[in-house]
């Protein structure tokens, strides 16, 4: 049975499942009713529609308020069928038979930017957690596509998903920095939501963080330093960090591993190792100029993983710096 007394800011309120078309759609709602049937919460679905050709200048006897108003009721017909048929396709199912009582409320958005029209509703319903699908990768350092702006300015949890559905018993990995000054408070948020998710999905939790390479920087200039012993110091002084994390919980110590390297490619590669379906990291929400850039760590694991990545959001300030692991 799940504890939801660990939940950290998902307590009573609303899952807000975004489907941006009708492919990605039934996934999303796939994986938010299960969700939301172990929080016990209702969900709120919502689509965002824009047809820039809508807001051209029209010839004279078209109004431009009717053109929106038409591709906004179809979207609406689109949307409740999709709902009907995710709760159907629910009720065959065993796994998810308690989700199809869920309260499930929906909305049409007209909006140019899918992330603003996300945050304004995530406001509006309360939500607490944000479940939507994966963008593609980008390459732009400064034109983000629009999960990045949504990292950015959010407040809320964020789930990508991607289209793989969840297997019966998945693998879960949290990925904390516990050798960043100020991180303490973020990484107990992203241990615990992770715990919350694992037990969700009856899944196996695995806790992962990066430790530095010392003889990569250290070794051009040194000769006295013993490398092994170094790292080995490291190792265990790392485990013993994550231990103080995760004791409460009664994580195995064969689900807590320390790694020498480089933080990405070190998730990057125990994220495939251990075939895990969903990534829980944290990102500290900056603003103002330094808003602009989500966290070096952070964009470059979204933007290499193959699998369902949770942002834990902490504010800008309160956790120290953006390194995730």
């Amino acid at each position: 049975m799940t504890d939801h007394t660990l939940l950290t800011s998902m307590d009573a309120h609303t899952l807000l499942a975004v489907v941006h078309d009708l492919d990605d759609g039934q996934i999303v709602l796939d994986k938010a009713l299960q969700v939301a049937d172990s929080l016990k919460i209702p969900i709120h679905v919502m689509r965002v529609v824009f047809d820039p050709y809508a807001d051209f200048p029209m010839p004279e006897g078209v109004d431009s308020e009717q053109l929106r108003d038409v591709i906004l009721r179809d979207a609406d017909v689109q949307l409740q069928d999709l709902i009907t048929a995710t709760q159907a396709n629910a009720r065959a199912t065993t796994h998810a038979q308690a989700g199809t009582e869920i309260t499930i409320s929906s909305s049409v958005v007209w909006h140019k930017h899918d992330w603003q029209a996300i945050i304004d509703c995530a406001q509006q319903v309360q939500a607490s957690l944000i479940m939507k699908a994966m963008a593609p990768p980008h390459s732009g350092l400064i034109l983000k596509p629009e999960d990045w702006h949504l990292l950015r300015h959010c407040h809320q949890h964020v789930m990508l998903v991607t289209p793989a559905s969840w297997q019966a018993k998945p693998h879960v990995m949290a990925a904390v920095d516990v050798h960043t000054d100020g991180q303490a408070e973020l990484n107990d948020m992203i241990v615990k939501q992770a715990w919350q998710f694992a037990q969700m999905l009856g899944a196996e939790l695995h806790i992962v963080s990066a430790f530095p390479d010392l003889e990569r920087w250290l070794g051009p200039i040194s000769v006295t330093i013993d490398f092994h012993q170094a790292r080995k110091k490291l190792q265990l002084s790392t485990e013993h960090r994550i231990g103080e994390i995760t004791d409460a919980l009664g994580i195995p110590d064969a689900q807590i591993h320390a790694r020498q390297g480089d933080a990405t490619l070190i998730i990057k590669q125990m994220a495939r190792s251990l075939d895990t379906q969903l990534l829980v990291m944290g990102t500290v929400q900056n603003t103002g100029s330094r808003g602009m850039w989500l966290g070096n760590t952070s964009e470059q694991i979204l933007s290499q993983v193959h699998c369902d990545v949770a942002v834990i959001v902490a504010q800008d300030g309160a956790h120290g710096t953006d390194r995730t692991a």
